[in-house]
Parts: C-alpha cells; structure tokens; sequence
C-alpha cells in the first residue's frame, strides 16, 4: 500500500488520514513511524501558513485533523507516551 498519509494531512482530507492510520496500525506498522509522517506534514503546514499559502482556518483544521489521528494512534504506542 503506497502511503499518502503527508499528503492526504496536507490536504486536509481527515476521513483519508484517519483511514490510512488504522489500516496501517492493523497491518502492524510501528505507530511512531505514524506520528513522524504526521510531523512532517505540520511542517510543511506550518511552511505554508507562514508563506500565506495556508491560512489560520486551514492550521487550525489541520491541528484537529492531527489530534483525531492521535487518538487513534495512542493506544498502539504500548506505554511510549507522546505529549499529554
């Protein structure tokens, strides 16, 4: 399965993200390896608000879009506790 997680979280196409990551958990992908394409994504998110690209309502979509995907995540980091 080719992964379009970074992309899909760019776009801000939540139902995707949120699929693609439980999909991947089930197959038995390392959660961290998750979280870490979601980080690269914020960034170029964050690159894009600062170059007037992305707007206040596209971060802010794309923070709650990252938090929903989180809640997924969580329970397969099996004790390796990320933020709070």
């Amino acid at each position: 399965m080719k992964s379009n997680l970074k992309n899909n979280l760019i776009q801000l196409e939540q139902d995707k993200v949120l699929d693609e990551i439980e999909s991947r958990l089930e197959e038995g992908e390392d959660p961290l390896r998750l979280i870490e394409e979601c980080n690269q994504a914020m960034t170029e998110i964050g690159e894009k608000y600062k170059a007037k690209d992305y707007f206040l309502a596209e971060l802010m979509a794309s923070g709650e879009i990252f938090k929903e995907a989180m809640k997924i995540i969580d329970p397969y980091l099996g004790g390796k506790i990320i933020g709070g």
